[in-house]
């Protein structure tokens, strides 16, 4: 599949077969690491969506957490290592014909088989297995007492100042090497509410934010962000 930006991105397609297994070991899985995951990931995930990211983010500007680390992760999808993959799963997982049918998904499709890295784009399970793969930099970040939002491998940092932001940079930058994941350079900058800046297609702008809602731009203006939740979009459409 051909992206906007030109670059070309392998897709995976599974036989029916495969996807009614994939859902129900979604279904089995998916129970053991959500108890395990933290607020601060809403990608993905069962009563969590990019309103609720939103809605997180406003409440943080409302106290006073004007700066921020607006990030993005180079290629996320087609570059989580199997290996680091398998020890984190394996770590909640412990049976082995599961772990085995994990294994094969993995490279089932892809044209690169000899390549331990990527996860296929289009598969029931792999949404899961981003946010298992990225729950490591939402402990990190979490532990050092960072406020931080993430949908899938969009996420913010939120700070009261730009030197606090570029050391957000620095910490973020050192925890996805752990991972053997970089920042994307083009789409990761320190930005603030004055500046403008914007996340999960909202753009804020001072006290000002606004987004496409069913083909009409909902503009939102007031001082106090944290009272105008209700506005928000119920559903938004990131493209990987």
């Amino acid at each position: 599949m051909l992206k906007k930006n030109g670059v070309w991105r392998e897709i995976s397609l599974l036989t029916v077969t495969d996807k009614v297994l994939q859902r129900a070991f979604l279904n089995v899985i998916e129970p053991e690491f959500e108890q395990r995951f933290l607020n601060c990931s809403h990608g993905y995930r069962r009563n969590r969506s990019t309103a609720t990211a939103i809605q997180q983010l406003l409440a943080n500007r409302d106290k006073g957490l004007v700066w921020l680390l607006d990030a993005d992760i180079l290629g996320c999808f087609d570059h989580i290592d199997h290996e680091i993959l398998m020890q984190l799963f394996t770590r909640v997982v412990k049976e082995h014909f599961v772990i085995d049918l994990l294994q094969k998904w993995l490279v089932a499709g892809r044209r690169h088989r000899h390549q331990a890295i990527g996860i296929p784009q289009g598969a029931v399970i792999s949404p899961l297995l981003c946010n298992i793969y990225l729950h490591q930099l939402d402990a990190k970040l979490s532990c050092a007492r960072w406020h931080y939002i993430r949908y899938a491998d969009d996420f913010v940092v939120m700070t009261t100042s730009e030197n606090q932001a570029l050391e957000a940079r620095n910490l973020v930058s050192q925890s996805l090497a752990a991972l053997r994941l970089v920042l994307h350079p083009d789409k990761t900058h320190i930005s603030n509410f004055e500046q403008g800046f914007t996340f999960l297609g909202v753009e804020f702008f001072k006290n000002t934010y606004r987004y496409l809602w069913q083909d009409k731009k909902i503009q939102v203006e007031g001082k106090d962000l944290k009272m105008l939740y209700r506005y928000m979009p119920t559903f938004y459409s990131k493209g990987q």
